[in-house]
């Protein structure tokens, strides 16, 4: 495994609750941590599933979304990146993508956008408005779907020329990335599902990226 002790990643997740997208966060940090990582779990909201068992990593889990107000929620996002400036920013889910986007930008980070289902259905759930701000703030997207690709291109994500992975695409200012689903869904418990193979995906144009493989 690839040692990332010289590298600090802070993630922005929308939720802890008891899902996929959870359950695969708690992968990506466990790996990571184990690779050395220096890690931080900024959440929008407190006391949901995997708050607990992501702390257990050694892993902190800070609350930046007490406040209904997304201008103020931002203004907390960035106080904390601020703290302990990441090397990398990354959401775990579509609609928090305009926080990560937003920091990335005015801290001069690396920020990685998610995309976690079909694209559509996302930007449907966010609004017009939303939809499109999560779709676009975030120069690097992480997709696990070529669905979502395409339907970001649809949307006007203008891309050029291809990189030299094949499910991977990019533009002037963007970069768009497939990351194939990992963990399927289950209520058992994470010890429940150990693990077949842990990869860690880590390079200039990328910063990192991180993904565990459950057994099936």
């Amino acid at each position: 495994m690839r040692d990332l002790s010289k590298l600090k990643i802070c993630f922005l997740a929308g939720t802890l609750e008891h899902g996929g997208a959870e359950r695969q966060l708690f992968y990506i940090l466990r790996a990571l941590r184990q690779a050395g990582a220096g890690l931080r779990l900024l959440s929008l909201d407190r006391g949901e599933f995997w708050e607990e068992k992501i702390k257990s990593l050694g892993v902190s889990v800070t609350c930046v979304g007490d406040q209904p107000s997304r201008l103020k929620r931002l203004f907390r996002v960035l106080k904390e990146a601020r703290k302990d400036p990441p090397d990398v920013f990354q959401s775990q889910h579509f609609f928090a993508n305009a926080y990560v986007g937003v920091a990335a930008r005015l801290l001069r980070m690396t920020g990685i956008g998610a995309m976690r289902n079909d694209g559509r259905s996302e930007v449907g759930e966010s609004g017009p408005l939303g939809g499109g701000i999560n779709l676009r703030l975030p120069k690097i997207m992480a997709a696990n779907s070529q669905v979502a690709i395409q339907y970001a291109v649809h949307r006007g994500v203008r891309l050029h020329g291809s990189t030299s992975c094949p499910m991977s695409w990019t533009r002037s200012d963007s970069t768009l990335r497939i990351m194939p689903r990992m963990v399927r869904s289950s209520c058992s418990p994470p010890d429940a599902w150990p693990s077949k193979k842990g990869w860690i995906v880590s390079s200039p144009s990328w910063a990192a990226c991180a993904a565990i493989s459950i057994s099936t």
